[in-house]
């Protein structure tokens, strides 16, 4: 009577306790850790050990599906966080549990919680990306039970932005995770923001290059046009305008023609390339004046006597 009664306790108390340990699960013990790709259905085969999560991550998602079992090794538990809840368990600050059974719960909505369960069967979305939402979306796969347990299936998920946006993003992770997109460090930054950034990252030595480049022909041109002006335009001013303020029209406002120089400050000098065809325009502009003003070039160099004007030109007179 006795030894039953005991057993009978027993067998309450392991049971109680079996039930407490399936809806809670301490932080840091991962086992392993999965890296999604989008647009293609990704095989799940995890051992994972008693105690420990498994982590699939899922980068700028739209559409989660989830397809697993467990193979052997009793139940497990499932569950969907965001980067800053992810954060917070892996360092062990939180929980796994329902937000009613536990205060320092990693799960701030109850239905991001699935389990004890022998499968995980479901259809997640989330909200398209926007002001504060976080780029990496994860879901866990846990262990409290008291043996190994093998898990299988499938997982696949759609992205929530462009494929570009996405390989950006992927190749410049640590710029996200450096402004924190989900506000855990320094608060919502908007997309638009994030993709400049990714962008300047990007392409930024190329144009800083491009623009040496553009900054090598005016120095060239402005030492071979020097002295030409014409209408009260001097060329080396015309040319420092346009390399300082090209697409705002500065230097078209300069040689007096006003309406380009608004079309071109309205137009970020028609999307950068009017400053560029200045560079073909421009000495066209000077020599032309050049002529009209004093007619022939300013330039002149003396050759065996003969007066010759600027080879550029193409002009020879004999005295």
């Amino acid at each position: 009577m006795r030894v039953g009664a005991i057993s009978l306790i027993l067998a309450v108390a392991l049971a109680l306790f079996l039930e407490t340990s399936a809806i809670t699960v301490p932080g840091h013990y991962i086992s392993d850790t999965v890296d999604i790709s989008p647009d293609e259905s990704h095989a799940i085969d995890v051992t994972i050990p008693v105690g420990n999560t498994a982590v699939l991550s899922f980068y700028m998602p739209s559409k989660v599906t989830i397809n697993l079992a467990v193979r052997s090794g009793g139940d497990m538990i499932g569950c969907i966080l965001d980067y800053a809840e992810f954060y917070r368990f892996q360092h062990g600050y939180c929980v796994i549990a329902t937000p009613d059974d536990a205060v320092d719960s990693c799960v701030t909505a109850s239905d991001h919680l699935m389990g004890p369960t022998d499968a995980l069967v479901f259809v997640h979305t989330f909200s398209s990306w926007h002001l504060g939402d976080p780029t990496t979306e994860f879901i866990l796969v846990s262990n409290n039970g008291l043996f190994d347990m093998h898990v299988g299936g499938t997982v696949s998920y759609s992205l929530s932005v462009p494929h570009v946006v996405y390989s950006l993003g992927r190749y410049y992770r640590f710029l996200l995770s450096w402004m924190s997109f989900d506000g855990t460090l320094r608060g919502p930054i908007p997309v638009a923001a994030t993709v400049g950034a990714m962008a300047v990252v990007t392409f930024g030595p190329l144009v800083i290059v491009a623009y040496a480049a553009y900054a090598g022909v005016i120095a060239v041109q402005m030492v071979i046009f020097r002295k030409y002006e014409g209408k009260g335009v001097k060329a080396r001013k015309t040319y420092l305008l346009l390399l300082l303020l090209g697409v705002t029209g500065a230097h078209r406002y300069y040689m007096g023609q006003r309406r380009i120089a608004v079309l071109y400050l309205c137009t970020c000098g028609l999307l950068f390339m009017g400053p560029v065809a200045d560079l073909i325009l421009l000495p066209v502009y000077l020599v032309k004046h050049s002529f009209k003003e004093h007619g022939e070039p300013t330039r002149v160099a003396y050759y065996g006597g003969k007066t010759m004007t600027d080879p550029l030109i193409g002009l020879y007179d004999a005295e």
